[in-house]
């Protein structure tokens, strides 16, 4: 399965319905890694300069997150700061993702 292939998931909580659905979840869940890609995906990058984003910090899934769902993205800039070169830009951003019902289901 293609899925799988790209965001591969042992653990029954992602990969078997009847097990989510007994811990009270209604479908089938988003990998953490799917909702991780998601967020760190660079889709807030300026191509005229380098700009350098060094790590994450606080990576959390805090709701259910379904196949199905409509997710956007939410960037908030936390720090913004020349390199001592000139040449470089050090960016620390806070990512939200944002469900269909306007609520957060994971942040980094």
């Amino acid at each position: 399965d293609a899925w799988h292939g790209c965001f591969y998931q042992h653990d029954r909580l992602y990969t078997s319905d009847t097990f989510g659905q007994k811990l009270g979840f209604n479908g089938t869940l988003l990998p953490f890694s799917f909702l991780l890609h998601t967020g760190m995906a660079v889709s807030h990058a300026d191509d005229s300069r380098r700009v350098l984003d060094l790590g994450v910090e606080q990576a959390v899934y805090e709701r259910p997150a379904y196949l199905g769902d409509t997710i956007r993205k939410e960037y908030h800039i936390q720090d913004l700061r020349t390199t001592s070169s000139g040449e470089d830009t050090l960016l620390k951003v806070k990512c939200e993702l944002i469900n269909q019902k306007n609520e957060r289901v994971f942040s980094l």
